[in-house]
């Protein structure tokens, strides 16, 4: 087990690997606070005939974003990397547009959200390969495991982790 040199925080990967890693952590982390914001706006913003379900709605869906923020920039400081520090840092890693514009309809405030949702679906899978490969990558470097045995251990020890993740979850109070 390394430590890394930036925080000191033991792990198996590599330091190029802790900082691919990371950066797409932090630009993931960087989509949600927009994707928390965006929702905002247009739940402050919205006006129609259907105000109080299409007001409701980005509402519900912001404290879902919200949700998810602790959970990235602590994965990343746990293998050892850095996350955003700031609204400028923020806006350096976002992928996702902002939405300025004065009036948007529901119908293209509903379809925005959508779209965006779909991205941050594809940015989530990507950043989950990318962590799985780099610490297959780790394994097999290590000269103790081959290819196939590397991707069975990975495979293994993200169930394991993501078994923990639901026991611990299911125990914790309301």
């Amino acid at each position: 087990m390394l430590r890394n040199r930036t925080t000191a925080t033991r792990t198996d990967l590599s330091g190029d690997a802790v900082e691919e890693i990371s950066s797409n952590l932090r630009r993931l982390l960087a989509d949600v606070f927009a994707l928390y914001v965006k929702p905002k706006n247009f739940h402050w913003h919205m006006s129609s005939q259907h105000f109080r379900d299409y007001h409701l709605l980005p509402d519900e869906q912001c404290a879902q974003f919200f949700a998810m923020t602790d959970e990235i920039a602590e994965r990343a400081r746990k293998i050892g990397g850095t996350t955003i520090r700031s609204i400028t840092d923020i806006a350096k890693n976002q992928r996702l547009k902002d939405n300025n514009k004065e009036m948007v309809s529901p119908q293209e405030m509903l379809g925005e959200l959508y779209t965006d949702n779909q991205q941050l679906t594809r940015s989530l899978r990507a950043t989950h390969k990318v962590s799985l490969t780099d610490q297959i990558l780790t394994l097999c470097m290590s000269g103790h495991f081959g290819l196939r045995e590397a991707i069975a251990l990975a495979t293994r020890q993200r169930h394991a982790h993501r078994n923990r993740s639901r026991t611990v979850n299911r125990r914790r109070p309301n």
